[in-house]
């Protein structure tokens, strides 16, 4: 959504900006949560929990600390992204 409404009201380059910064956060976003979702259905999450030294007995704490990783993998991607396109200019 937040691209339709940069480029319905920007000119084209910040549009494109926009498409690229988007399009890396989305498919980075989307990586790092099937890799959480993985993690955590093969019983690896007490091992991660273990490792950022977060008691195993909160399995519902430590899946939201794996999740996080989802988010910070879709900032991360928007900053490729942006990264990206200005190697493009």
């Amino acid at each position: 959504m937040k691209a339709q409404d940069v480029c319905a009201s920007s000119d084209a380059e910040t549009c494109r900006k926009v498409k690229y910064t988007e399009a890396g956060g989305f498919i980075a976003g989307l990586v790092g949560g099937a890799f959480t979702g993985a993690a955590l259905s093969y019983g690896t999450s007490d091992a991660i929990c273990l490792a950022l030294g977060i008691p195993s007995a909160g399995a519902f704490a430590c899946g939201l600390v794996v999740g996080v990783g989802s988010l910070a993998s879709g900032a991360l991607g928007e900053l490729s992204g942006e990264l990206i396109y200005e190697a493009t200019q």
